[in-house]
């Protein structure tokens, strides 16, 4: 015993020294109930907070997938209107060109078709001229004929009291004017014949030149618009979820926490080797 103390002196001390000691060892279990629960609650908040980055991050995929779909098939839709009103424009552009086509050829029928008549008409008119001159020649070669003969009538009478031989003579040279006059006829058929067959060849290259310059109508190629092609279905790729904190990290704080707290409230429990 100390000198000067008393035992119910040194009783008291010993309780106020272990009353400390015990709030002490309070205070460091609370604290520690405190870290852990701080960090309960903030492994929920970060949880929370990571959950609603998530539903934030999908939502709003799925909306600039929607905006992006549907302006995709408007633009679809306003380039099917222009290609609509593009092919109906070239079809009638094709049809107005075969139309062109129609009138050309209908028109080059007609022309051909009155060539044809006008060469015909001047060929008639052509024989009718060679066959009236023919006609008028013929007469023309029978009267010297019947002319000839009436003149040789006329000397052989006065020469009948001749001899023989002079009416011979006389008779050859009528002869002899008759196929003069016949040799001349023939030529002169000949060179109408000619004439004739020229005349024709002229009329017909006429004929085929008025109908070769009208030119048929070809056609001008027209290309159909590309048609636009539906809109693809769209690759997109969903954002990837945020885990958040996990629950590893959460036990590793709590174990912590834990820990701390255990070793602060033994440093306040009593030395054993004091008792």
């Amino acid at each position: 015993m100390v000198k000067g103390v008393t035992p119910a002196a040194d009783t008291a001390a010993q309780g106020a020294t272990t009353g400390i000691d015990s709030f002490g060892a309070t205070m460091a279990l609370a604290k520690g109930a405190s870290t852990i629960a701080s960090a309960f609650f903030s492994h929920s908040i970060a949880k929370s907070n990571a959950q609603i980055r998530n539903a934030h991050a999908e939502l709003q995929y799925w909306a600039q997938f929607k905006n992006q779909n549907k302006q995709n098939y408007r633009a679809y839709g306003d380039q099917m209107r222009s290609w609509y009103r593009s092919q109906q424009y070239v079809e009638q552009q094709k049809k107005y060109e075969q139309e062109l086509k129609k009138q050309r050829a209908t028109y080059k029928g007609e022309v051909s078709t009155r060539a044809t008549k006008d060469f015909a008409r001047k060929m008639s008119d052509l024989d009718a001229q060679f066959y009236e001159k023919e006609a008028r020649d013929e007469i023309q070669m029978r009267n010297i004929r019947s002319q000839l003969d009436t003149n040789a009538a006329k000397k052989s009478g006065a020469a009948a009291g001749r001899v023989g031989r002079n009416v011979q003579a006389l008779q050859q040279v009528q002869d002899q004017r008759w196929l003069l006059n016949l040799s001349n006829r023939q030529i002169t058929k000949e060179f109408r014949l000619v004439d004739k067959m020229r005349a024709g060849e002229a009329f017909n290259a006429a004929r085929e030149n008025e109908v070769s310059s009208i030119q048929l109508y070809n056609p001008r190629p027209i290309s159909d618009p590309v048609k636009p092609l539906a809109p693809i279905p769209i690759d997109g790729y969903q954002p990837t979820p945020d885990p958040g904190p996990s629950g590893l990290s959460l036990a590793t704080a709590v174990t912590g926490a834990a820990f701390d707290a255990i070793s602060e409230y033994r440093d306040f429990l009593p030395d054993p080797a004091e008792d």
